[in-house]
């Protein structure tokens, strides 16, 4: 299986949020940006 290193703008939202669990599950590095 191959992975990334996915950037996510607005990870702490409610779709951010859904998407960092889905690829964290699918075994992927996730790096998030937040205002705070």
């Amino acid at each position: 299986m191959l992975t990334h290193t996915v950037f996510i703008t607005g990870g702490t939202g409610y779709i951010g949020s859904r998407l960092i669990d889905a690829l964290l599950a699918d075994g992927h590095t996730v790096r998030a940006l937040a205002r705070r």
